[in-house]
């Protein structure tokens, strides 16, 4: 904490000393001018004065000098030892001693001359007047030690002028008081200005110092840097004017290599990079920093891989003045990345190898196993006996065991390559999307769109697709269609069979397209094409995992869109065989009566699931297939959860915490502010399992709190009592 004359309490400490040490310095002065003064008022007043009167005044003085005299040789002393001088101590005595001088010349004008005596009083008042004017220098570098002079040593006299009362003892008495004032302003302004300077001093010391201590520490942090930092003149070759001394130990070059050579830096550039550092250093003027990489030949003659990061300064009128930068050595960092690029090359090459080797050897087993399995079967047709079929079916056993066999070695290669697993399987096309209409409907009777099906004679056919990856596909660009759909537009679903094996879905929107450059992003992550500062919600990321999903599905994405007009989004799969139509069949029976619910149940119960795992998604639509009267909705996204919730009114919301884009706590506040689900009961299921989550969880107002692994019993029993199911 500074004080009022901006200095700290160490400073101060010093500040008090240097006063102490001006006051003692003046001592010998202020004690000869005592013995002086005093020795003529005695003798010029021995024939006047009773002499006892005289000696003993004298006396006084002579003790009170003679101690002043000695307390100074003692601070010496202990100014020239190595023990801490007790400033306080000092002065405690300084204020005693002065305070008894003050005090015994005030005296003089009652001892030593008559009080009517107004000559011998002017006399007085002259010697004393002297006294006063001496003690600005020797006690002015303290002002409180100054007053506890001057006051007591003239307050005597301007009483006696007073108890004369003459026009002339008033008038004597005032200009002693004048002279008071004034010889007190110009000891205030000597103390002051004594005082501002000694704190001056102590602030450039300080200031001295820490900048001693800053040139040190830049020192050290430029000798034990891992960079080299330098500056260079913006004029041709780029010249060093400045390198810090660590050049030496990192490219064995002296400072004054660079600075006696202005060509030093660029001679020693690798020749196959001159022209390349030289050329995109326009990017420094343009852009105002660079940075590039290139082979600079250190020392020893070997080359070295340096990143050379340059900043260009300029003046008010911003014309360059100067380069600052650093080098660091990247050798090692380029020698580890020439390894993984050495590395990845020849894993892909392994990994195309073994690809197509399993492609290869798949193709040539199957081929022969065709063969096999086919005649084996026709065999079996035949008339053979017990024998002979025993035998047919014991080659139709191996062939299935080796066809097999191939398809789990397929598998491993598709894990070892990272891939999704995907629960492949034939879905009815016209059932999946009649179930993503469903889901969507709320969505556009909100904004007043129209959906047109122009799908027609597709009532038979199947797609080959995991079925909650599709519908998730599906549901994003129908949500992009709808979110980004002018109001009262429509939204129309085709299909075109450009391959007889494959079927392409198309989605057109009505809304305002896209422009040339907002295309080039589109699969971009989190790119919202200039929507960010808009009322749409999104994250930028649904379209990119759209398109993976639809990849990994063995499926094709696109678009084709024209700006003010519209878009259309199509989505590819492969046909499915009718040999499997019978499990999609059956499938598609068990979810319409979970959909549904059975005629038989008393009560039927909508529950919404917010979630982005597909696999959690399935696990919850089979719990709840056992139970008939609940119809279950599920969204992928806390934006589309929120928008049923609102739409659909569900009886139950069942919603995770780790959602993209919107945490479970942020939907769950949402919920709970919109009228319409304020009072819709809410379970968290979150994999986050620690005590203090679920009780996080509770205390944010959720209904109850399951952690995953979902336990299928206990899931059960928080449905039931939220629901108030017996």
């Amino acid at each position: 904490m500074k004080n009022k004359n901006g200095i700290n309490e160490i400073q101060y400490k010093v500040l008090r000393s240097e006063q102490l040490k001006l006051l003692y310095d003046a001592m010998p002065l202020s004690v000869s001018a005592a013995i002086i003064n005093a020795s003529i008022l005695v003798a010029i007043q021995w024939s006047v004065i009773e002499h006892s009167i005289l000696i003993g005044w004298l006396a006084v003085v002579y003790i009170v000098t003679a101690l002043r005299i000695v307390k100074t040789l003692f601070y010496r002393k202990a100014l020239s030892s190595d023990v801490e001088i007790d400033v306080e101590h000092w002065l405690k005595f300084y204020y005693i001693s002065i305070g008894v001088s003050g005090i015994m010349w005030g005296a003089t004008g009652f001892l030593l001359f008559p009080p009517d005596d107004i000559a011998h009083q002017v006399f007085l008042l002259l010697v004393l007047a002297g006294m006063c004017a001496g003690a600005v220098t020797t006690l002015s570098s303290i002002m409180s030690l100054y007053l506890l002079f001057v006051i007591p040593c003239l307050l005597p006299t301007v009483i006696q002028f007073i108890l004369l009362q003459t026009g002339m003892s008033y008038a004597m008495g005032f200009m002693v008081a004048l002279f008071v004032l004034l010889a007190s302003q110009g000891a205030r302004k000597i103390s002051r200005n004594l005082v501002d300077n000694i704190a001056s001093r102590l602030r450039i010391a300080e200031n001295e110092k820490e900048l001693a201590k800053s040139e040190a520490k830049l020192s050290h942090l430029l000798t034990s840097s891992p960079v080299v930092i330098y500056t260079a003149a913006v004029t041709k070759h780029y010249p060093v004017t400045y390198i810090s001394k660590n050049v030496k130990e990192l490219f064995g070059y002296d400072p004054d290599d660079f600075l006696n050579d202005p060509d030093f830096w660029s001679k020693r550039i690798h020749p196959d990079d001159v022209q390349r550092v030289f050329s995109e250093l326009d990017n420094l003027f343009e852009e105002g920093t660079h940075a590039h990489e290139y082979r600079f030949r250190i020392s020893d003659g070997s080359w070295r891989w340096v990143h050379d990061e340059l900043n260009l300064l300029r003046d008010t009128d911003g014309k360059p003045y100067e380069i600052v930068g650093y080098w660091a050595d990247i050798n090692d960092r380029k020698a580890v990345e020439e390894q993984l690029i050495s590395a990845k090359d020849e894993a892909e090459s392994a990994s195309r190898a073994k690809s197509e080797f399993l492609s290869r050897m798949s193709h040539e087993l199957r081929t022969p196993l065709n063969a096999i399995l086919g005649f084996s079967q026709l065999l079996e047709l035949d008339e053979l006996t017990d024998e002979q079929l025993d035998q047919v079916k014991e080659i139709d056993k191996a062939g299935k065991h080796l066809l097999e066999l191939i398809n789990e070695v397929l598998d491993l290669a598709k894990i070892d390559a990272g891939k999704l697993e995907l629960n492949m399987e034939s879905l009815l096309l016209k059932d999946v999307l009649n179930e993503c209409v469903s889901i969507v409907k709320p969505l556009l009777e909100q904004k007043e769109l129209d959906l047109f099906n122009n799908i027609e004679g597709k009532d038979d056919c199947y797609i080959h697709a995991d079925e909650t990856r599709i519908k998730q596909v599906i549901l994003n660009i129908l949500s992009n269609a709808i979110k980004y759909n002018k109001r009262q537009g429509n939204i129309t679903l085709s299909s075109d069979n450009n391959v007889s094996s494959r079927i392409r879905i198309l989605i057109s929107d009505t809304g305002q397209g896209l422009t040339t450059e907002q295309q080039k992003g589109l699969f971009q992550p989190f790119e919202r094409l200039g929507e960010e500062n808009t009322e749409i919600e999104g994250t930028g990321i649904g379209l990119v995992i759209s398109k993976r999903l639809t990849e990994l599905m063995d499926g094709e994405i696109g678009f084709e869109s024209t700006s003010g007009e519209g878009t259309t989004f199509w989505i590819e799969f492969n046909t499915a065989d009718q040999a499997s139509d019978i499990i999609a069949d059956k499938k598609v029976e068990e979810m319409s009566r979970v959909g549904a619910g059975s005629e038989e149940a008393v009560n039927e119960f909508s529950v919404l699931y917010i979630e982005d795992n597909p696999a959690n998604l399935r696990l919850v639509e089979e719990i709840f297939k056992k139970t008939p009267s609940v119809t279950m909705h599920s969204a992928h996204t806390p934006e589309l959860g929120l928008s049923l919730a609102t739409t659909h009114h569900p009886d139950l919301i069942l919603l995770d915490i780790n959602l993209p884009g919107m945490n479970g706590y942020e939907v769950l506040k949402c919920l709970k502010q919109d009228p319409t689900t304020s009072n819709t009961p809410v379970i968290a299921i979150s994999a986050n399992a620690m005590p203090q989550d679920v009780e996080k969880g509770m205390d944010a107002g959720f209904d109850d709190y399951l952690t995953k692994p979902i336990n299928v019993g206990k899931f059960k029993s928080a449905v039931n009592r939220v629901l108030r199911v017996e």
